[in-house]
């Protein structure tokens, strides 16, 4: 089959309209991105020493606006403490942090409509860690 001048048009045509409908959907899935990334959330952190583990992300309250996340600093500094000489100086400060960034990524699962992970944050974290440049495990502070 021999294309005409014409048939290549209405070919070219119909290419075009293929890739605005493409773009289209692209556009669209960028404007859900930075609508996502455009959200606000706040974060209160605050002591809970009856909490039964170390930390703990209110489920439900990021998706509200703010963060709520319980941290048993009496349980976790006794767990520290229990560890005495093991524990280099400045390990502790690694460890809240931690503690920290754990229930502060839950409350991220929690906006983005994710079941909640164990594994996925802990993931996480250790990820994070490779990609600290320092050597120092701290980001160099």
């Amino acid at each position: 089959m021999v294309d005409t001048v014409e048939s290549m048009f209405a070919r070219l045509g119909a290419y075009i309209a293929e890739l605005e409908a493409e773009n289209l959907e692209l556009r669209e899935r960028v404007s859900a991105l930075s609508e996502t990334r455009a959200m606000t959330v706040r974060v209160e952190i605050e002591n809970d020493s009856e909490l039964p583990s170390f930390g703990a992300y209110l489920a439900g309250t990021a998706p509200e606006g703010t963060a709520a996340i319980k941290i048993n600093f009496t349980a976790l500094f006794a767990a520290i403490a229990d560890e005495g000489d093991e524990i280099a100086s400045e390990d502790w400060k690694q460890i809240v942090s931690d503690t920290i960034v754990h229930e502060l990524l839950h409350a991220f699962e929690d906006m983005l409509g994710k079941a909640f992970s164990e594994v996925r944050i802990e993931e996480s974290i250790r990820r994070a860690r490779l990609l600290d440049t320092s050597g120092d495990g701290h980001g160099g502070k």
